[in-house]
């Protein structure tokens, strides 16, 4: 329950204190509590393994070398954050941070990619 930037939030500090397959765990068990007919179509390891994947590839456009740590919790955030905006689940983004997540690496990386 809450607003969507808020879960996103909440999910981020318990991936600070929780490894990636623990909470992966966690969330389809309360998935499949709570709405069992999405729970097959909600995770799958492949999924997120290629996201890591992708994650590992892009190192060297942005510059940066991320440790396993980060990029096992980034390849999570991304995953759910797919999966939330194909659910419509969106969050509003404040226009100053927008244009600061423009002056990234990352955020150009993306663009060129596209």
């Amino acid at each position: 329950m809450g607003e969507e930037q808020d879960k996103r939030y909440y999910l981020s500090q318990v991936l600070t204190n929780r490894g990636r397959d623990e909470l992966l765990t966690e969330i389809q068990l309360t998935i499949q509590h709570q709405e069992p007919h999405m729970a097959a179509q909600m995770f799958t390891r492949k999924d997120l393994d290629t996201i890591y994947e992708i994650l590992n590839e892009l190192e060297p456009f942005v510059g940066v070398k991320y440790t396993d740590e980060v990029m096992q919790t980034l390849s999570v955030q991304l995953f759910l954050l797919i999966k939330r905006f194909t659910q419509e689940k969106h969050v509003s983004i404040d226009p100053v941070e927008k244009e600061v997540i423009k002056g990234t690496g990352e955020y150009q990386v993306y663009s060129v990619s596209y």
